[in-house]
This record gives C-alpha cells, sequence and structure tokens, in this order.
C-alpha cells in the first residue's frame, strides 16, 4: 500500500558534497530505490558519486522524514547503500526541495 502522505526524492550528489540535483520522485520507496539503484536513465552521468534518496511529507516547507545514502560503484555500474556522510548526519534538512 502507497502512503499517499509522503513522496520519495531522489537527489544526486557530485563527489565533493558540493552539487545537488534533484531528478525525480516518487511515491513508492521500492520504486524510487529501483531507479537510482541500477541508475535508469544513466542518471549518474559519471559525475554523480553519491545519492540520496529522502521520504519528505506532502505540505509546505516540509523536512525530510528519513533519508537513505548511496554511492555509486563504476565496477558494477550501480548505487549501493552508503552511511550517511558526517556533514550530514543529524540534519533534518530536505536537501531535494532546496
Amino acid at each position: 500500500m502507497v502512503d499517499k502522505t509522503v513522496m520519495y526524492f531522489i537527489t544526486m550528489v557530485r563527489h565533493d558534497f558540493g552539487t545537488m540535483e534533484c531528478v525525480g520522485y516518487y511515491q513508492d520507496f521500492d520504486w524510487a530505490k529501483d531507479t537510482l539503484v541500477t541508475n535508469q536513465l544513466d542518471i549518474n552521468e559519471t559525475i554523480y558519486d553519491y545519492a540520496m534518496i529522502e521520504e519528505i511529507r506532502n505540505g509546505l516547507y516540509a523536512d525530510n522524514v528519513r533519508r537513505w545514502w548511496f554511492k555509486f560503484d563504476y565496477n558494477k555500474g550501480i548505487y549501493e547503500e552508503y552511511e550517511t556522510p558526517e556533514q550530514y548526519k543529524d540534519k533534518p534538512f530536505a536537501y531535494s526541495l532546496r
């Protein structure tokens, strides 16, 4: 069952964590994760070493509820789950919407 009170935003992150770009969103987490992990439409673009999926509630000035980080494995051509980078721990911030 899809929770219609949240959306799952996919945001690509450059290797230096300085540039972020939201490339899409889904109502279903599994669909968002599959899109990211399998690098559909080459969303890695050879420059986005990291990516995150943010669960964000519907509404104005929304913060994220949860966040999942991924790192691109260039040998496998896929994103794999990754530990939250230190500079993003404990920051309830909807990066995808900024």
